[in-house]
């Protein structure tokens, strides 16, 4: 099949930049606001604090949508639970599914689109030219109509019913940060759930590294009851009801209707509010780090230290964006992976608590419990090798020297366990999937569980304790942004195994992971990307230096 010129425009677009000086990129996070308390509850980043790049003049109007079979082939048959998206930049084969594929089936009825980011046009003219749907854009953006060029073009938006609504995120430094596709065919007859890591614009779909999870197309009927299905169902079903959308509580009813017996993997979310880990049972609805307790005692994987003489769990998050510290006291800090998922993993009594501020609670639990804590974000060095240059670094978020607790954070809880990006088949196209990772303490021959999400390290989006509650409350949580992912684990049926391509999945356990394993440690050279530091003498592939922005 051959690719859209839409798709294709992210490579061109960037390449023809290399004059520009990159230190007028546009990149911007929202300022960090600290307290005078000698306990700070770190009020963090947005994840995604800027809109990606947005079309060039006449962009929109290349895309061509491809008619063939391919285009509508579905790959959910395909052996790995997640699949790679391609990556046109890189100028390679064809190994991964397109935009076309997700939303190009000529039967296309209705489609409900949740994500940060929507670049409207380019998402139009990727649908079929014989389907007419009825569209609802879900993000949280009040004006995402008001796009000039979508107005201009009416005869693009009268082809279609589109509406647009808003999710609600009370709180300031939360977001609507899920990517998900509800798709209907044949008039409603079957629908498929997407869920990704792309926002849909061309930067997301053109130059970086993307994963998503099909369900596949499911018919109307009833799903199996205590199936794996039915608790995905359900699980997804209440989720979307957090929305309180009509439109989308009328959706979230119509799924009730169909079959998703053939679904088998968990669904992982998370959704604004407060709730608490001492009352999370297997049918509990919860969200955050207490969705993945209830998913490991669900599955009867909650971990245990009794392992031969020197092997230790390796827990990997890979990310996109590094949150400030969800909390501060006295210099100490503590961080979402070392203090918050990697302790709950082994947590199997009682009510659950978080690991207090500073590194030597994190070391301890390391060598009780015998794991290894990893974080794979890109270094600077790997962003200049992008084939986008350092316009790939406006979706990589991390601000380590902008005040005194992140420079803490950073010395105690994230620069011990850094790893670059490290892929022999993206190693030109920096990650924008998340990927939680854990090995059954066989150095990455297989895996215990695995998980592709929206979810980076930030407090909005796990969750973090509720400040000032006593000790009777010690569980109680907030989550503040809308994410979404799914997560499968090994069982005693089959061992899940990590695997680097499309084509070497060959089973139902084979995991497609996109980066190398073992990854590969930061060099005493490297610095991780910030769009605030500058990194002099280090140019990117187009010969040019990047300067920080204030």
């Amino acid at each position: 099949m051959a690719r859209s010129e839409a798709s294709i425009a992210a490579a061109n677009h960037w390449g023809n930049k290399s004059e520009e000086n990159v230190a007028d990129s546009n990149i911007a996070e929202p300022d960090t606001d600290y307290s005078d308390n000698e306990v700070i509850e770190i009020k963090s980043e947005d994840e995604d604090g800027v809109q990606a790049a947005t079309l060039s003049e006449g962009e929109e109007s290349k895309g061509q949508v491809s008619e063939g079979k391919e285009a509508m082939k579905n790959v959910s048959d395909k052996p790995s639970p997640f699949h790679l998206m391609e990556t046109p930049s890189l100028k390679i084969p064809k190994d991964g599914l397109s935009l076309e594929q997700l939303i190009s089936d000529k039967t296309l009825s209705s489609t409900f689109q949740f994500n940060f980011t929507i670049q409207v046009p380019f998402f139009l003219h990727h649908i079929a030219k014989e389907a007419s749907p009825e569209i609802t854009f879900i993000t949280g953006t009040e004006n995402l109509l008001d796009d000039p060029k979508l107005i201009e073009d009416k005869k693009l938006i009268s082809k279609y019913k589109i509406s647009s609504l808003v999710a609600h995120v009370h709180d300031m430094f939360g977001s609507h940060h899920t990517k998900l596709m509800v798709n209907f065919f044949e008039n409603d007859s079957k629908a498929e759930i997407i869920i990704s890591s792309a926002n849909i614009t061309i930067l997301d779909y053109g130059a970086l590294t993307q994963m998503c999870w099909r369900s596949g197309k499911l018919s109307k009927g009833k799903t199996k009851s205590g199936s794996q299905g039915e608790i995905f169902q359900r699980d997804l079903i209440r989720y979307l009801r957090k929305y309180r959308l009509g439109p989308v509580n009328e959706m979230a009813k119509k799924l009730n209707e169909f079959d998703f017996s053939s679904v088998e993997v968990e669904l992982f979310a998370s959704a604004p509010g407060t709730y608490d880990m001492s009352f999370v049972t297997d049918d509990s609805e919860v969200y955050g780090y207490g969705k993945l307790y209830q998913i490991l005692k669900r599955n009867k994987i909650t971990m245990s230290r009794d392992l031969p003489p020197g092997a230790v769990y390796n827990i990997l998050g890979q990310v996109s964006s590094i949150a400030s510290p969800w909390k501060s006291a006295k210099g100490d800090t503590a961080s979402v992976l070392t203090h918050i998922i990697c302790p709950l993993l082994f947590h199997s009594k009682g009510t659950f608590v978080p690991l207090i501020p500073g590194s030597q609670p994190s070391r301890a639990s390391q060598m009780f419990y015998k794991y290894k804590p990893l974080i794979l974000y890109p270094t600077a060095r790997d962003l200049s090798r992008s084939e986008i240059g350092w316009s790939a670094g406006q979706a990589t978020h991390f601000n380590y020297t902008g005040s005194a607790p992140t420079r803490a954070q950073y010395k105690q809880n994230i620069k011990p366990y850094l790893y670059g990006w490290d892929s022999d088949i993206r190693s030109g196209a920096p990650a924008h999937v998340k990927m939680y990772l854990c090995d059954n303490a066989d150095n990455w021959k297989t895996l215990k569980w695995a998980m592709m999400c929206s979810h980076n390290l930030s407090k909005q989006a796990w969750g973090y304790p509720v400040p000032g509650t006593d000790k009777t409350k010690r569980g109680v949580y907030r989550v503040a942004s809308y994410e979404l992912g799914v997560f499968v684990c090994s069982t005693k049926e089959k061992t899940l195994k990590p695997v680097k391509t499309t084509s070497g999945a060959r089973t139902d356990a084979d995991v497609l992971v996109p980066f190398n394993l073992p990854p590969s440690r930061y060099q005493p050279e490297d610095q991780p990307w910030s769009y605030r530091e500058s990194f002099k003498g280090l140019k990117d592939i187009y010969g040019r230096e990047y300067i920080g922005v204030d």
